[in-house]
């Protein structure tokens, strides 16, 4: 999870960025003299990219970051402004799998639903929101009984309060292959 200091200063330095941008776009420094060179191949157009919030983002950012990557694991752009990238794209990390209860799914079923936490934490206050989100994905079966009886009991009034490593814990020892290496 990234702290709200981390995020602070992700949301800093984006905005320092921003100025930056803006200041060239209303100042640009002076062409240089022409140089004869040979014709470039014409660069595809980057896409307008839209948010919900702030509309119109292209003009703020730098080229690398307004084409959409064929393979966006592989290419998402280096640094600390790749989640800020994750998040002007909405849609651009997708949720996880539903997990219907296959201890070998179970791993992967997690790490889709702390990358979907990492990319979406303003939608997760607490931990709870957390677990109720990772319960609304186990479905079907023995699975789905058991993530609608711990939703309804995390909910009833006085509920010990449960934390993520706890969480994890119990989805392990409900799920998880007691015997892994025997059964790969």
């Amino acid at each position: 999870m990234v702290t709200e200091e981390q995020y602070q200063d992700l949301l800093t330095r984006f905005q320092e960025l921003q100025a930056i941008l803006e200041s060239r776009i209303q100042n640009p420094p002076p062409a240089p003299a022409p140089v004869p060179a040979p014709t470039p191949a014409p660069k595809p157009k980057a896409p307008k990219v839209t948010h919900p919030d702030h509309g119109a983002v292209s003009a703020l950012l730098p080229p690398s970051f307004l084409s959409l990557p064929s393979d966006p694991i592989q290419t998402l752009p280096p640094g600390p402004y790749s989640l800020a990238w994750a998040a002007l794209v909405p849609g651009y990390i997708a949720p996880p799998t539903t997990f219907a209860g296959a201890s070998k799914d179970l791993n992967c079923f997690k790490v889709e639903c702390g990358i979907y936490f990492h990319v979406h934490m303003a939608e997760f206050p607490d931990t709870l929101s957390q677990i109720l989100f990772v319960l609304s994905y186990m479905k079907g079966g023995a699975v789905g009984a058991w993530a609608t009886q711990r939703m309804i009991t995390l909910l009833m009034v006085g509920s010990p309060v449960i934390t993520m490593d706890e969480f994890m814990a119990e989805l392990d020892a409900m799920f998880q292959d007691p015997n892994c290496e025997a059964t790969t």
